[in-house]
């Protein structure tokens, strides 16, 4: 019976494994386990090390499972872009196909072709290879991208991920309470929909005026989401979340009790930054504590509950409005109802803080801080003891292996000495989001709908309609 080689390609290390082949992973033997620096940058030496990988098993290899991350071009056998590799449009299978003549299975690492990334090395356990993966042979020869040399399908045992092998209780109870930033994040930045006539009565503004006090929270979000990363190095995922819950809250509270423009702006850039640093650690501490076959579901929820937000913030106001009269005129307490939109906010932002002293710290957090023992209890409750084990493990060699500190060079790309095609992507993705004018809509949609003869109430009503649109 042939042998497959499962060859995964990470951003530090090429690990692979030798697996013979029956009909499923559930009884298929994975053995000799072996790892290679990962050439970063040179799509060549990347290739010749695959090679060398698979030649290293000998001649009874009949055919190869690659896998790695990245934006793939999976029938052509290409990467279109690689960060962490630092590639860019860079062949793959043609050249493994050209040397090694063995059917090659080309795919992603969260796809089901992830032989690689279930045993070579990784230590997930048997469990999750009987759940995913079987493996049947499709064509012989020497041709063949993913489906054309290797067919891979999922095979999914619902029982057993979700009995016993992983708490899903807890998994959903995590995500519920981390996507609160989301939450908070779309109800800090919607609130100011429906605010601005108040505001400009309060502060006297004029439209400059009324420009500054609304984007203000625009300048905190960009100075939380920068320093969020390195501060949840030093005080944990979790504790960068309740200081963004702190910071929702006392935004609320001052800028509804604002007696300046200069006050009412300080307030909302101490909203900007909780909205920064819930934007940007929110989605890693929920891929970093819940399972791998879930994660990028799981991690997308942050952007519903962001529009989520969003559209609260628009129904908040639409009722504090209608219940007052109008959003200038006095609702309680002596204060108007524009007030009462920004006090309100504190309600949400203290139940955030609240829920997140029922969650878990982040177990990778937690390994690099040299508490295996609290990791190890921190998976433990999420999977059995042995994956928990596994998991901490894998952790340790992660973080071993990764020596690399982040820094605003790696921008530029030390062969050319020029700025990186993938920076240009992202700050080219990002001023396309602003000209497509959909900000101009969640921050002065009132205000645009008045401006053209309607009423405040049916704008604060339209303003509904676009968050749930």
């Amino acid at each position: 019976m042939g042998r497959v080689v499962a060859i995964d390609i990470g951003g530090t290390t090429i690990k692979s494994a030798v697996a013979v082949r029956p009909s499923t992973l559930a009884s298929t033997t994975i053995s000799d386990v072996r790892r290679t620096p990962t050439p970063v940058g040179n799509a060549t030496a990347l290739t010749d090390a695959v090679i060398a990988l698979v030649r290293s098993y000998g001649d009874d290899v009949d055919a190869v499972g690659v896998v790695m991350p990245g934006l793939l071009d999976v029938p052509n056998g290409r990467v279109r872009i690689a960060g962490n590799l630092r590639l860019a449009d860079a062949p793959i299978v043609e050249p493994l196909l050209s040397t090694l003549r063995l059917p090659i299975a080309f795919d992603h690492d969260v796809r089901a072709g992830a032989l690689a990334e279930l045993h070579a090395g990784a230590a997930r356990g048997p469990a999750f290879g009987r759940s995913l993966v079987c493996i049947r042979r499709r064509c012989g020869g020497h041709g063949g991208h993913s489906g054309a040399g290797l067919e891979y399908k999922r095979e999914r045992d619902m029982g057993e991920r979700s009995n016993g092998t992983v708490n899903m209780g807890l998994v959903a109870m995590i995500v519920a309470v981390a996507t609160v930033g989301g939450f908070m994040f779309g109800y800090d930045s919607g609130v100011i929909n429906g605010t601005q006539k108040g505001l400009e009565a309060a502060f006297d503004l004029g439209k400059v005026g009324i420009g500054i006090n609304v984007g203000a929270i625009l300048v905190g979000s960009s100075v939380g989401a920068f320093g969020a990363g390195r501060l949840a190095d030093r005080i944990g995922r979790r504790g960068v979340m309740k200081l963004a819950a702190v910071l929702f809250l006392a935004s609320a509270v001052l800028a509804g009790a604002a007696g300046s423009s200069l006050v009412f702006i300080v307030a909302r850039i101490i909203g900007g930054l909780g909205v920064g640093a819930a934007s940007v650690i929110s989605p890693v501490y929920i891929s970093e504590v819940v399972p791998a076959h879930v994660r990028g579901r799981l991690s997308s929820v942050q952007q519903v509950m962001i529009i989520t937000g969003l559209t609260g913030a628009f129904v908040v106001n639409y009722i504090l409005a209608q219940v007052a009269g109008e959003s200038t005129a006095i609702l309680w307490a002596g204060q108007p109802a524009w007030r009462w939109m920004f006090w309100l906010q504190a309600v949400p932002a203290l139940v955030y803080f609240v829920a997140l002293q029922f969650i878990p710290e982040s177990p990778r957090y937690l390994v690099a801080q040299g508490d295996e023992a609290g990791a190890q209890a921190v998976l433990a409750r999420l999977f059995d003891a042995g994956t928990a084990a596994r998991t901490v493990a894998e952790i340790r060699d992660s973080l071993a292996a990764d020596h690399h500190r982040p820094r605003l060079s790696d921008l530029v790309d030390k062969a050319s000495g020029r700025i990186r095609p993938i920076v240009w992507t992202g700050i080219g993705l990002a001023v396309f989001q602003q000209l497509v004018g959909i900000n101009v809509v969640f921050y002065y949609g009132a205000t645009l709908w008045q401006a053209v003869g309607f009423s405040e109430s049916y704008a604060l009503q339209i303003n509904i309609i676009s968050g749930l649109v």
